[in-house]
């Protein structure tokens, strides 16, 4: 105020000028924040757009966030034509990564950090003995990753021993004794014949996949109430576009 003073302006107007000023400080800090937001805007859009498997990867190995959840995400990533392939010990890391197949683009394979409660260095035990050979069965990993029933239970629950132990339920039934022992006998193992059981339905495999993995790659869940809403007369998001 005293500098325009002694330039000439009046009062009046080296009060607006300070006005401006000050109104400008309420949002000056914000509006270059935004300019750098804006800048990893431009990039985060054009990594998903031509290349929305590793964003998508990416976004998965950052979790939490606290804007969308792991659902959320595999659901627009496969929307937008991303193949996502299911956790699975035989070839699973701690992490999201991308896996080669046919065609240019490759697949976003899920992380065992998706498995709720499953310790990280479970996970590299695992990743650590299946790089030395490939486990031959779920005895054997067991045994070579040095995995607590625990452990095993989860992976179970979470449908990533497929591969080795059947379908959930025979999977889950074989974790039960399959975690290796202690002293003399922690390598023998448990002969018993093979127990087939009936697989879970789908939507029993849906609500298996969103307690344990918080996310599926089977059918949306409105998928199986979907006919009784209908009879309820309740109108789908699809149908309200035909008006």
């Amino acid at each position: 105020m005293a500098g325009m003073a002694e330039r000439g302006y009046d009062e009046a107007f080296a009060a607006s000028i300070v006005g401006q000023i000050r109104g400008f400080a309420e949002y000056g800090f914000p509006e270059s924040h935004a300019a750098s937001f804006a800048l990893l805007a431009y990039a985060s859009s054009w990594l998903k757009c031509y290349k929305p498997e590793a964003f998508l990867a990416a976004l998965l190995n950052s979790q939490p966030m606290g804007f969308y959840s792991a659902s959320q995400l595999v659901q627009d990533g496969r929307r937008h034509g991303v193949t996502v392939l299911p956790v699975d010990v035989a070839v699973t890391g701690w992490e999201a990564s991308l896996e080669p197949q046919q065609g240019d683009r490759p697949a976003v394979r899920l992380g065992l950090n998706q498995v709720h409660g499953l310790e990280r260095e479970a996970a590299w035990r695992i990743e650590e003995a299946r790089s030395v050979a490939a486990f031959r069965d779920l005895h054997d990993l067991a045994l070579r990753a040095n995995v607590a029933q625990r452990d095993l239970t989860l992976v179970a629950s979470a449908d990533a021993l497929a591969v080795l132990a059947g379908n959930r339920r025979e999977a889950l039934w074989s974790a039960a004794g399959g975690a290796s022992g202690k002293g003399v006998l922690k390598s023998a193992a448990i002969a018993e014949d093979h127990v087939p059981l009936q697989a879970p339905t789908e939507s029993e495999n849906t609500l298996s996949d969103y307690r344990h993995l918080g996310l599926t790659l089977g059918k949306h869940p409105m998928t199986f109430l979907r006919e009784r809403l209908y009879r309820q007369r309740f109108t789908t998001a699809e149908d309200l576009r035909l008006f």
